[in-house]
């Protein structure tokens, strides 16, 4: 269910022209979206 749900705002953050992913880093999972020229990490 929740991976459906991100793949639907994922979709949804494209047709905008945005986009986010999460990613994991020396065991820190960090999200992040990024619209245009702009790159917010989520928290």
């Amino acid at each position: 269910m929740k991976a459906k749900l991100m793949m639907m705002a994922a979709a949804v953050a494209v047709a905008f022209g945005a986009w986010a992913d999460t990613e994991t880093v020396g065991g820190y999972t960090w999200t992040y979206q990024i619209s245009g020229d702009t790159a917010e990490v989520l928290v």
